[in-house]
C-alpha cells in the first residue's frame, strides 16, 4: 500500500514528504525505518486513514535508533541504562 508521509522538518538528513510503499499502514507509536542507507528510525506521530488505498497518511518525527529499545525494554520491566 502506498503511504504518503509528513516528516518533521527537523529530520537530519533531510527528508522529502511523499509516498512510500508498506505492508500494512503504520500505528501511532509505532517505529519505521525507511531501508535505506544513512537515514533515522522515525516514530509515527499521527495517522490520517481513509477508505481508499492511496490517500492515507502519517506524520513522523526523527527518533533516536535506541529510543525503540528503551521502550521494549521497559515494557518487558527491564530497567534500561
Amino acid at each position: 500500500m502506498k503511504v504518503f508521509i509528513h516528516f518533521k522538518q527537523n529530520c537530519k538528513p533531510s527528508m522529502e514528504n511523499g509516498f512510500w510503499d508498506f505492508e500494512t499502514l503504520p500505528d501511532v507509536g509505532e517505529y519505521i525505518f525507511l531501508g535505506q542507507q544513512e537515514t533515522p528510525w522515525f516514530k509515527v506521530e499521527l495517522v490520517l486513514n481513509s477508505a481508499s488505498p492511496y490517500s492515507s497518511e502519517i506524520f513522523v518525527s526523527q527518533s533516536d535508533i535506541y529510543e525503540p529499545i528503551a521502550e521494549v525494554r521497559l515494557n518487558e520491566g527491564t530497567l534500561v541504562g
